[in-house]
């Protein structure tokens, strides 16, 4: 993915699927559970109604522990793949035919059936090319370069993680000056001036909505994606509905009329606008 010129990406800190996750009933969660045995009633992650992780304490053969999916190759962007079911990518070291790419060795020990998965885009670090321009609101818009079809995989939105609180602080700092994306309940990924990519510049719109943002759950991290909502001819702006939980911050919501052609845009003048919730 073409990045800005602000920071680059940080790395942020048994095939028998969990029943909970198989029924839509659990979420995967960052905060892994420190049993030494097999969890109880009283193991944080079957109070929160959630799946155990390859991090919990817990040994391999714990029942609540997440063990990947079984797709076959090419399979695991459909809702039948439990792990795209439960918005997280693919795991390869727990997954049974998932790797980062054919026979790459990725994994100690990888059987060598396994072959490239189509639901590792934040892993692989994929994304479109993608450019600032002008746009009809103030300030910056995102455009694409290529044509995208619908459902692709757009690129992650980058930024420092930090907490609610943080968050509190900085806005209250600055008030009308904020690119939040909330990650989970404690923590948002800012991608103000220390960490950030292009997706920042992603506009919102209800009428032209032509994209849609996924709280991904990766190896243990939440990273947030961007996928095409419809398909997207080349050159044209990318919007996406921030939600009816958005914060505008002292700011003004401008809403566009619906699109009629394409339009695309070299320059213009930077403002910051936007916090957003979990897609």
């Amino acid at each position: 993915m073409e990045t800005s010129t602000g920071s680059n990406n940080p790395q942020l800190t048994q095939f028998v699927p969990c029943s909970k996750v198989m029924a839509g009933q659990a979420k995967p969660h960052p905060t892994p559970c420190k049993c030494e045995s097999a969890c109880t009633a009283q193991c944080v992650c079957l109070t929160k109604n959630m799946c155990c992780e390859t991090d919990c304490g817990c040994p391999e053969n714990c029942e609540n522990r997440y063990r990947g999916c079984y797709c076959s190759t090419g399979q695991c962007r459909s809702k039948r793949c439990p792990c795209f079911t439960a918005e997280r990518e693919c795991d390869s070291n727990i997954c049974r035919n998932c790797s980062l790419c054919d026979g790459d060795g990725s994994t100690v020990g990888q059987p060598e059936h396994k072959s490239s998965c189509n639901n590792m885009n934040l892993q692989k670090g994929l994304g479109r090319r993608l450019y600032r321009g002008s746009t009809e609101l103030p300030g910056w818009g995102l455009f694409n370069s290529d044509f995208i079809k619908k459902d692709d995989f757009i690129g992650e939105y980058v930024g420092e993680v930090i907490t609610n609180e943080e968050a509190n602080r900085r806005q209250a700092e600055h008030p009308g000056s904020s690119y939040f994306f909330t990650l989970d309940d404690e923590y948002i990924a800012d991608a103000g001036k220390t960490i950030w990519n292009l997706l920042r510049f992603g506009n919102h719109s209800t009428n032209r909505a032509n994209c849609y943002a996924v709280c991904m759950f990766v190896k243990g991290q939440y990273r947030i994606a961007l996928f095409a909502k419809e398909d997207i001819v080349e050159e044209n702006e990318l919007f996406l509905d921030y939600g009816p939980q958005f914060h505008w911050n002292g700011t003004e919501k401008i809403e566009l009329p619906p699109k009629v052609g394409t339009s695309r845009g070299r320059s213009g003048k930077k403002t910051k606008r936007k916090k957003a919730k979990k897609a």
